[in-house]
């Protein structure tokens, strides 16, 4: 079919109004990334905008010359691919029994309360460090995964998937003689692959920004999150003294709090900037998925 004249013009509308947005969108980190590219007098000045004024690198070099920032981008990534595997994980197991109702499952809706009531009331933060401490899991990669395993409003999303799915599914496969984990990872999990995949971004990008957790449950400087290590350069002067490498008056001069942390934005956000785009379809799958229960 041939769009008529008048389609085309609000096509064109369309289109135009979609760039100026997208635009807008990025004009935040095009002003950060030129920030942490430029000159601190410049930066103090407020004479950047989209375009580093007098470029130099030496707030990136500040971070990697930090001794163990390529550890801690290391530790941050296998938090990000263990603990993504085991919210899913555990998200699936749970969500799949939840999905049937109080006839099919005795106590469902006592496990539902069960469930849903810590995700308002929590205990706080010196029991969690107690029982970390206890546990034996300080200063270890479990300490950052295991408090935040169980990602209650992920399982109800995830059952509400699951029982968007017919019956009938279940039920054939039942009767042929397949058991419930037969049903939930061969029949159920590759129906759902767009909804597991919007859930599994939500965990990565928690546990790739998480900060906290890793200033009070990690000690080692070397084992702890790439967040939590970047947390700790705020200030230039204060770790100026006592670096490797000797910095002269001329490149101290280029050095300011604001570009640096600009640079650390930018460090830390760039990875999560190039998985988006992989993964933004089934985003965009899952949601509609979820909008729409048939």
């Amino acid at each position: 079919m041939h769009a008529t004249k008048g389609e085309k013009v609000f096509q064109g509308i369309n289109y135009g109004l979609l760039a100026v947005v997208s635009l807008i969108c990025l004009f935040p980190m095009i002003h950060i990334i030129a920030l942490s590219f430029s000159h601190s007098a410049y930066v103090a000045a407020n004479m950047v905008t989209f375009w580093p004024v007098k470029p130099h690198i030496l707030n990136y070099k500040f971070i990697f010359e930090h001794t163990s920032m390529v550890t801690n981008m290391m530790m941050s990534i296998q938090r990000v691919l263990v603990g993504t595997a085991v919210n899913i994980f555990l998200v699936l197991i749970t969500a799949y029994p939840l999905s049937y109702d109080g006839t099919e499952l005795k106590g469902r809706n006592t496990l539902m309360w069960i469930l849903v009531v810590p995700m308002f009331l929590h205990a706080g933060l010196i029991p969690n460090y107690i029982l970390i401490s206890r546990l034996g899991l300080m200063d270890s990669l479990w300490a950052l995964i295991l408090p935040g395993a169980v990602t209650i409003w992920n399982i109800i999303m995830m059952q509400n998937f699951f029982r968007s799915m017919p019956r009938e599914l279940h039920e054939a496969a039942l009767i042929d003689g397949a058991g419930h984990l037969t049903v939930l990872f061969r029949i159920l999990v590759p129906l759902n692959l767009a909804a597991i995949a919007t859930l599994s971004l939500f965990c990565a990008v928690n546990h790739w920004n998480a900060w906290f957790d890793g200033m009070i449950y990690i000690r080692h400087p070397q084992k702890m999150p790439v967040q939590t290590a970047l947390r700790s350069l705020m200030k230039v002067t204060a770790h100026i003294v006592g670096q490797e490498r000797f910095y002269t008056p001329e490149e101290l001069a280029m050095l300011s709090d604001r570009s640096l942390t600009c640079a650390k934005i930018a460090f830390t956000t760039l990875p999560i900037l190039v998985i988006y785009p992989f993964v933004q379809r089934f985003f965009v799958k899952g949601v509609i998925i979820g909008a729409v229960k048939g």
